[in-house]
């Protein structure tokens, strides 16, 4: 069941990250910069990135050789960044509220119903019959026939200051709203775009100012007076589309930006620790994602699967999740509701 916004939500399409990047980082195509790491998503191959050929996902094959091929270097993080409160969620779930950028607006599914907010809520069982119960109606049940009900808010192009002065006055018009909700976010990383574009640090104000928007959030869904019968809160950090090089050629107009990378590690770790100090869920998109971007076509991937090698993005601009990409979102998700749900990578 997907309730509808007014029209000035749900018609608005703010440009995607791909113009965004366009417009908002041309000015940084001659960025240099050792992508130094400094933390678990950051440890990138140290081979100059000017000559790396990442390849495309047509000339890219198991046959490529090793030698030739850009390294990916496991994330020792992955599987131990998440962040779940015991006891969560707080209460049965009865509705999903979707709040968001780009990616919770589906950009990059090929059909709506394999966007990750509505695998989430009912699975597509023609495409993932796998996970037929990976999705809330088999864990809670819901009305209209089976259908779990969904509150889709999420705008593309959304940062965290327009989500807080955007979306949530469009949740206020929809009050009273009864029965507990469980609340999914992405967001962060149309925030990072505009600070790289005006020469800013990407753990500097911009970061300053998204916890303090995210902080003003997870305040809003938690006070009863909005919702007087909860809200569980599950925030995703930003992922990184470039597998902690800064760099894919053929993508994001072949911008060099590796002062991103470190940064993203840091951005995750405050996500992290705000959401220890408010009582809210946040799943690791970071170090899920990571290895499965444009170099996850390469044989000498470590993450490589030959039963399915897919990579998660979108072909069509490296930055959004493409289906596998949005199924891999509902799953993080569900590791917050299911701790015996086990997220493979």
């Amino acid at each position: 069941m997907l309730y509808s916004l007014p029209m000035k939500f749900r018609a608005i399409r703010f440009p995607s990250v791909v113009f965004s990047a366009a417009t908002l980082l041309a000015a940084c195509g001659g960025m240099t910069g050792t992508g130094a790491d400094t933390g678990a998503s950051s440890d990138g191959s140290g081979q100059d990135a000017s000559t790396m050929d990442m390849g495309t996902a047509a000339d890219a094959s198991p046959s490529d050789s090793c030698g030739d091929s850009p390294v990916v270097t496991p994330n020792p993080m992955v599987g131990h960044s998440n962040y779940v409160p015991t006891n969560f969620p707080a209460a049965t779930p009865v509705r999903l509220i979707v709040l968001g950028d780009s990616i919770s607006d589906g950009t990059g599914a090929s059909a709506a119903s394999l966007q990750y907010a509505n695998l989430l809520a009912n699975n597509n069982d023609t495409q993932y019959p796998t996970e037929a119960t990976t999705d809330l109606q088999s864990r809670y049940g819901g009305a209209d026939a089976g259908a779990f009900p969904v509150l889709h808010i999420a705008v593309g192009g959304a940062t965290t200051y327009s989500m807080w002065r955007d979306q949530l006055p469009a949740l206020r018009n929809m009050f009273p709203i009864r029965g507990h909700s469980l609340a999914v976010i992405t967001i962060g990383g149309n925030d990072l775009v505009a600070a790289l574009a005006s020469g800013g640090a990407p753990d500097g104000q911009v970061l300053t100012d998204a916890i303090n928007y995210l902080t003003q959030t997870a305040t809003f869904l938690h006070d009863p007076a909005n919702f007087p019968d909860g809200v569980s809160l599950v925030l995703a950090t930003v992922y990184d589309p470039t597998d902690g090089e800064g760099f894919a050629r053929n993508c994001f107009l072949n911008l060099r930006v590796p002062q991103f990378i470190p940064g993203l590690d840091v951005w995750r770790e405050r996500y992290r620790m705000l959401g220890m100090s408010m009582n809210f869920a946040v799943v690791d998109a970071l170090g899920h994602f990571h290895g499965h971007a444009k170099n996850y076509m390469h044989v000498c991937n470590p993450y490589y699967d030959t039963a399915n090698p897919v990579q998660w993005f979108s072909t069509a601009d490296c930055i959004h999740p493409g289906d596998l990409g949005h199924n891999e979102f509902r799953r993080l998700f569900f590791q917050a509701v299911d701790p015996t749900y086990v997220v493979e990578r």
